[in-house]
């Protein structure tokens, strides 16, 4: 392994967090006992809002800490960004526990490559059910629908819980979309306009994180902006339909989402008001409405993307990554 022996500052690792300080504790511990060896790093603690001892614990590990009272994960996520010092970019999350060589793994990839913009590490997911064994990497299909895929050499995409960025090549297309306030198709959208830019995608199997399930999770519960709203603004925003065959094909396959999507709903409504269990009252009419909110707005959800992509577009410069930078 090469090893980083800059005096200054060459890479950022930015977590983002919310009210889940024992978690972060772990991640925090993790990372500093394996990167102890490293000189020149700085470590961004990045809070959404948290209500618990968050900030006490990043002053506890003397990391820089930088509150986000921004509303969604895109927005923090760029802040994070903007406030790094270093142009290589690692993200990491707060139920993430990286192992050895995580750093100098995803550093060697980006210092020998300068076209690359974005490497994915390896997950492996912990208490997670079956169906998000392989969460954090997946492909793109009808509608802009993601799914996990078992092999990351074949994903499209991969989770900004384990990645590394280029910053100069992210503040070139634009940055992250602040649209996306839960978690989910953020770094889609990041990594679709990087690829149509010119930039190389690549994964890293020696960059490897441990990702724990934690209960807490706000991904569901941000009114009105998850669901499916997440994903058909993507899907207009780069994909939209240009012809009537094309809008026939799209309002078939939703159609069929919606169907499979509301009964679900509808299910989970009446079994809570069944068992009068409040909690899971208010959580199933949030997801209902989220559910809902994007079909009735959808003229809106089709211009905010539209709109999106003409301000990115036009934002865009020549983007050349400068060797020295790294």
């Amino acid at each position: 392994m090469k090893s980083i022996h800059s005096r200054k500052i060459s890479i950022s690792i930015i977590i983002l967090t919310r009210d889940r300080s024992a978690s972060l504790k772990r991640t925090l511990k993790s990372l500093i006992a394996n990167t102890e060896k490293v000189k020149n790093y700085e470590i961004i603690v990045v809070d959404n809002m948290s209500k618990d001892d968050t900030k006490v614990v990043a002053k506890q590990f003397g990391v820089k800490y930088v509150y986000c009272p921004l509303p969604g994960v895109s927005m923090c996520r760029q802040k994070g960004i903007n406030e790094a010092n270093g142009d290589i970019i690692l993200m990491l999350d707060d139920d993430c526990v990286p192992q050895k060589n995580w750093m100098i793994s995803f550093y060697n990839r980006l210092l020998n490559d300068t076209k690359l913009a974005l490497v994915g590490g390896h997950i492996i997911n912990v208490g997670f059910s079956k169906d998000k064994e392989y969460k954090g990497r997946g492909k793109i299909g009808k509608n802009g629908v993601s799914y996990f895929v078992k092999d990351p050499k074949e994903a499209d995409y991969y989770g900004s819980a384990n990645i590394a960025l280029r910053k100069s090549a992210v503040l070139c297309v634009g940055g992250y979309d602040p649209m996306y306030r839960t978690g989910g198709y953020e770094e889609i959208d990041l990594i679709t306009r990087l690829k149509e830019h010119g930039f190389k995608v690549d994964y890293e199997p020696y960059a490897v994180v441990y990702h724990h399930y934690v209960k807490t999770n706000y991904r569901h519960s941000r009114l009105l902006y998850s669901g499916p709203l997440p994903r058909l603004y993507f899907y207009f925003k780069f994909y939209r339909p240009r012809n009537l065959k094309q809008w026939l094909d799209f309002i078939k396959y939703e159609s069929g989402l919606f169907r499979e999507n509301f009964t679900k709903r509808v299910k989970a409504l009446i079994w809570a008001f069944l068992h009068l269990n409040s909690k899971k009252i208010k959580n199933s009419l949030i997801l209902f409405i989220n559910m809902l909110f994007p079909y009735i707005a959808l003229l809106w959800v089709m211009a905010k993307g539209y709109n999106r992509r003409k301000l990115e577009k036009y934002c865009y410069t020549k983007c050349e990554v400068n060797e020295e930078e790294v």
